[in-house]
Formats: C-alpha cells, structure tokens, sequence
C-alpha cells in the first residue's frame, strides 16, 4: 500500500531565495546586493564604480568578449558560466532588469520580422500584442534558467531594479491611484512586471525617508500651516519596506519573520535583511 512519505520530497538544510529589491535611482539597491553572502554581479548597466567592497563582476552583457550587441547571447554565455563552472559564489546579482529590459527588446525587434516583412522599430510594430508575447517568453526562459541554476548550484538569486510611479485603477469603487513600481512593461495580458513579482519569494521597495517640516504663512484668517520637505544638514535613513501599502508595491513570504521596515545605515543592516530572508 502507498504511503505518503513516499511521495515526499526530502527537507533541505537550506532555504535558498529569489529576490527583488526596487527604488529610485540612488538609495543604495547595489550597496544592498553588495553585502549578500559571496556575490558575483551579471550586470546590464555600468555604475558600479564605487562599491564599498570588492565584488566579483562579470563584464557587461552588451560587451563581453568584445560583442557590442544587444542581443541575447552574452546573457546566455554568462549564465551557461555560472552554472556549469566550478566556483564557490552564493549569490546571483543581476542589476538591473531595466537594462536587461531593453535588451530583451532589442533582441526580439533584431529577431523577429513584422508580417508584411519590414523591420520593426518597437514592440509595439507588431500588431495584436505580438511583439509583448515574444519578450514574455524570454523572460520566461529567464526566469526558468535562474531556477534551474538556483537549485542545481545551490544560489540565491537578487534581481534589481529601478521604480517608476504607475497609474493604476483601482478594482473596487473609488478613483484611479499612483503607486511605485518596477520599471518593466505591464500590457492588460502581458506584464514582465507582474511575472517577475510571481517568480519572487520576496519583493522590497527601498526609499530615503523624506524630512519635513511644518511651514506657517500669513496670520488671523490667512494663517495657514503647510509640511514640506526640507534639505536641512541631517542624516536621511534608506528604508526597506517588505509589504505593500498604497503607495507603493512589495511581497514578503516570510511574514512572521519579518517586520513591516527596515533602516539600512551600514553594512550589518544589509547583512541581517540577508540572514532573515534565508
């Protein structure tokens, strides 16, 4: 007779994780992945010229050996790379998405032919969402590939990328609403952004808490008091968020382990975010 420990699969010593951290340019997402345990970088966009620590880098996708292309091939080398060679990096950082973005665009529009066999200058030349349907299958074989090098080497993996504000409407009565979100396209049947958000175990919006202060102008009647942000000689916290609040999206499947914020002043805060997620 079957018994369920049959069909079991056996416990892992080691949680291993996929994350996302997103925010405006500058608040310290590199610095971040920087701090993971024993990173390599496979890097879209070149600004990592100031890391605090000594990072393994792999040259740009759209320059190694020499190929100045945008197109897939580097990326595809590199994570071939990562999975079959021997090495004893932890951590996947692939900074940024927006980058890898435009690459997987690029790619597609170099690739594919439009009907009428003219080349097409976007996506959005192919008609019936066509040219969104091709990018979605190569972050999908993106996705899958980084899954597969996650279990067979045993890595975490940490995509990064930029927030931008998004008008979305909202599914119940009430009026439309700005949120930040991550920089990659989001068609009503095919969004990059949503699958991306679906593939993570964890998705962390990151911000510099803004300083304000209470501003009074005119007196009697007029005398009104308005809070605005200030550029006082202070010290601004960079803040991790690991739930979703209106004002900006996040994914946390560690709840119970992990509160709603998180200040990021220095080296062991990135560390300890590290240590919960695991």
């Amino acid at each position: 007779m079957a018994n369920l420990n049959d069909f079991l699969q056996p416990k892992k010593p080691v949680r291993h994780f996929k994350a996302v951290f997103y925010s405006a340019p500058g608040v310290g997402k590199t610095y971040l992945a920087a701090h993971s345990e024993n990173p390599v970088f496979l890097r879209t966009e070149d600004r990592h010229r100031y890391l605090p620590v000594d990072c393994a880098m792999l040259p740009l996708v759209t320059s190694f050996k020499g190929k100045e292309q945008r197109d897939i091939s580097s990326l595809v080398e590199q994570l071939h790379l990562i999975e079959t060679t021997e090495h004893d990096y932890k951590t996947i950082v692939i900074d940024g998405l927006s980058g890898l973005s435009d690459i997987f665009n690029s790619h597609i529009i170099k690739t594919y032919l439009k009907v009428d066999g003219g080349t097409a200058k976007s996506l959005a030349d192919y008609g019936f969402n066509l040219g969104y349907s091709y990018v979605i299958q190569l972050w999908t074989w993106f996705l899958s590939t980084l899954d597969k090098i996650a279990e067979k080497r045993g890595m975490n993996i940490i995509l990064l990328a930029h927030a931008v504000v998004k008008t979305y409407k909202s599914p119940i009565a009430g009026e439309d609403y700005d949120v930040w979100a991550l920089n990659l396209f989001d068609q009503k049947n095919l969004s990059a952004e949503k699958q991306v958000m679906q593939w993570a175990d964890f998705v962390f919006f990151m911000k510099r808490e803004t300083v304000t202060v209470d501003v009074t102008t005119g007196t009697g009647k007029n005398r009104k008091t308005v809070t605005k942000a200030t550029d006082i000689n202070t010290e601004v916290a960079r803040c991790l968020f690991t739930e979703s609040r209106s004002a900006f999206f996040a994914k946390n499947s560690n709840p119970e382990g992990m509160e709603f914020m998180y200040e990021l002043n220095g080296s062991e805060d990135c560390q300890n975010i590290f240590n919960l997620m695991c």
